[in-house]
């Protein structure tokens, strides 16, 4: 076994987490975190070997810096890989992490993704391809105080204590997306939510020509210079919800600058109506 204990944290994943399990196995403990499963999640871990933890009721693991501090409590060693039941880690990755966990030269590894929608990869890169996520690290290498969404693991640690890998399938952490559009619209939009208060509350403004812009500069950084058109309909679908949750982003934003929110719209809209109704009753 390598020095580093793999964090899983689970809700009803009996079809998935088997997966993960077998991709670990041999390699690092797996400890599950799991939200409160009905299914047969936590029987799969038992089979496994593996220890199960209840985790905080109500904690958000993707959205509560105190359940990730919380998270990382429970691991017993000096390092410790973020998992979730998408992730499939190639040979290569998985030898680097090790390397890293039993050497401690280096406090976090940062690697690429490679992403796989209805069956084929939409993310293929036609220059420049780089390495910038990081589920690796040492226990003390993270900042929870500047935690944000799709960036919940801050490094605060120097450059030269973070191994940056080439950019290679081998070395990056592919992950399924097992969504069709429905599902993917309502994690998208529940993304958009949390991106934009966390934006506006940076300070952030917007106008109707950055929602166009922000929206096209994604769909033309991912669909063509991503190289997500080489992956036919399923790359201009990934690529088309992403610009879509741009878009929606800075819709979003734009309701809290003006004060649109539901609550304001229904108020605005009872007063337009009251005026209306009192000109037909000629008042």
């Amino acid at each position: 076994m390598d020095n580093y204990t793999v964090l899983l944290a689970t809700l009803n994943e009996e079809r998935r987490i088997e997966f993960v399990l077998r991709n670990f196995s041999g390699r690092a403990p797996v400890l599950v975190l799991d939200g409160g499963s009905t299914d047969g999640t936590l029987e799969v871990a038992a089979r496994y070997n593996c220890r199960a933890i209840r985790r905080p009721h109500g904690s958000n693991v993707y959205l509560d810096a105190s359940a990730r501090a919380w998270m990382l409590e429970q691991v017993p060693t000096e390092y410790v890989f973020i998992a979730y039941c998408s992730f499939f880690v190639p040979r290569g990755l998985l030898r680097t992490f090790g390397e890293v966990s039993r050497q401690g030269k280096y406090r976090a590894v940062r690697h690429d993704y490679q992403s796989i929608t209805y069956g084929r990869y939409i993310q293929k890169p036609l220059v420049r391809r780089r390495a910038g996520a990081c589920h690796f690290f040492a226990r003390g290498a993270i900042d929870l105080g500047r935690e944000k969404i799709h960036s919940e693991w801050p490094l605060a640690v120097p450059e030269s204590q973070v191994l940056t890998l080439p950019a290679t399938d081998e070395l990056a952490i592919h992950v399924f997306r097992d969504y069709d559009s429905r599902s993917t619209e309502l994690k998208h939009s529940g993304y958009a939510d949390i991106e934009a208060l966390e934006r506006f509350g940076r300070g952030e403004r917007t106008s109707a020509g950055r929602m166009l812009g922000r929206a096209a500069r994604e769909f033309l950084s991912g669909f063509v210079r991503g190289g997500g058109f080489r992956a036919g309909v399923p790359g201009l679908l990934y690529h088309a919800w992403r610009a879509e949750m741009a878009f929606n982003i800075q819709a979003r934003i734009w309701e809290h600058q003006n004060g649109m929110r539901r609550d304001e719209t229904s108020l605005l809209h009872a007063k337009m109506r009251d005026r209306l109704l009192r000109e037909i009753e000629g008042r």
